[in-house]
């Protein structure tokens, strides 16, 4: 099953570190949907709220103003699968890769009948077959984030977020990975929503980029290029530009307005 996500007027705020009692606002009345098996690339600068809002998709982080729902229910609701997949790795550095993604499984409660079929599957589907034997210690960096996105699939999640996940590693590692997961979304049918700051990247990769600025989503610019989609080509080149265009304007938009803070003691995030 793949994810449909609701989101209405989302508010995010956090203790102030400049007014003692006071919040800063992070997420000020986010609102988006995302279909089912969609690719939705996030794309803002750093501190404009999108890893927080993906934290809220995960549930890590529950305490939160206005409505959030995947498949019409609230996030971390019992039946609703959700990979993660980080900037880090998060590897446990005393476990082979097969270990890790045995640890993953078992956390996630998948019946042990499943876990040899699923592991030869995703392993296969990443390239790293031949290496399940092996400590994160004894593999590449992409290798190793090759990994973790096993790790996130073995689970066989309705919703992959994916936070950054190759912006450590070299130019043309990351543009591997970026094909790879594009291959793998195309097998999987998995609903993706994808943190970026890196234009092209959201651009190769999306069927829509939602841009967020100021801790608010300014609009979602559908990437309508026929997949696959050469990544030198000239039309993707002139969809990025348009991209960064429509990026930078809602940048000096959303710079205009300051973060919202509450009166002592009043937290306006609420558990749900």
């Amino acid at each position: 099953m793949t994810a449909t996500i609701t989101i209405r007027n989302l508010h995010k705020s956090f203790p102030s570190r400049e007014i003692p009692g006071g919040y800063t606002s992070i997420l000020k009345g986010v609102s988006l949907d995302v279909q089912a098996g969609e690719f939705i690339c996030i794309l803002g600068s750093s501190g404009c709220g999108k890893s927080t809002l993906l934290n809220i998709l995960a549930a890590l982080d529950p305490h939160y103003d206005g409505e959030l729902l995947i498949d019409g229910k609230a996030p971390g609701t019992p039946g609703i699968k959700v990979g993660y997949l980080f900037q880090e790795d998060r590897l446990l550095p005393w476990r082979t890769a097969e270990e890790n993604i045995d640890f993953a499984l078992a956390a996630a409660g998948a019946p042990k009948s499943v876990w040899k079929e699923r592991k030869e599957k995703y392993f296969s589907i990443a390239g790293l077959s031949e290496y399940r034997k092996l400590y994160p210690h004894q593999l590449s960096g992409g290798m190793r984030q090759r990994l973790s996105l096993v790790r996130a699939l073995a689970i066989e999640p309705d919703l992959l977020l994916m936070d950054e996940p190759f912006s450590s590693l070299d130019e043309m590692t990351a543009r591997r990975l970026r094909m790879d997961i594009l291959e793998i979304w195309r097998a999987t049918k998995r609903t993706i929503v994808f943190v970026t700051h890196n234009s092209y990247e959201a651009s190769f990769l999306a069927d829509r980029v939602v841009i967020m600025a100021g801790g608010v989503v300014h609009e979602a610019i559908s990437v309508n290029l026929p997949r696959p989609r050469d990544y030198d080509g000239q039309a993707l080149f002139d969809m990025n530009r348009q991209v960064i265009a429509r990026f930078i304007a809602s940048s000096v938009t959303a710079s205009g307005t300051s973060p919202l803070v509450a009166v002592a003691g009043s937290s306006p995030n609420r558990p749900k």
